[in-house]
């Protein structure tokens, strides 16, 4: 789960996960990714693309302010956290990534915890960018 810059290690992530899905066909991969408007989708299109080659990879985007005027099946509206319940996770074979604005991560760690996520397997990173 990332948003804004956020993203930025996940995209760094992306061809060591491509090798472990091809090696392991059961492993699946979730990318939620949140902006406010279409346009700030950072590596959307390199993330739809990677859903299209592998089947392991899911990706949503998630638009807190604006949808596009013909939105994608991958494109939602609302915070990431729109997300979570659909995403069935499991606590006890699922592992989390935060990344992102500081109040997503907070957030999203209170709804994961509390489904039974722990230090062990939900782990986060916050981001604020100022240019001041």
């Amino acid at each position: 789960v990332g948003t804004g810059t956020g993203v930025a290690p996940y995209r760094a992530m992306l061809p060591e996960l491509e090798k472990r899905m091809r090696a392991t066909p059961k492993l699946k991969v979730v990318l939620v990714m949140g902006a406010r408007f279409p346009q700030e989708l950072l590596y959307g299109a390199e993330f739809e693309a990677l859903t299209k080659s592998n089947p392991g990879f899911s990706f949503y985007a998630c638009y807190s302010l604006q949808m596009p005027d013909t939105p994608q099946p991958w494109e939602n509206y609302g915070r990431v956290q729109t997300m979570f319940e659909k995403l069935e996770s499991d606590s006890d074979q699922d592992m989390v990534y935060l990344c992102g604005n500081p109040d997503m991560v907070d957030e999203s760690e209170a709804w994961f915890s509390g489904k039974g996520f722990t230090v062990g397997n939900l782990k986060k990173k916050r981001y604020k960018f100022s240019i001041f």
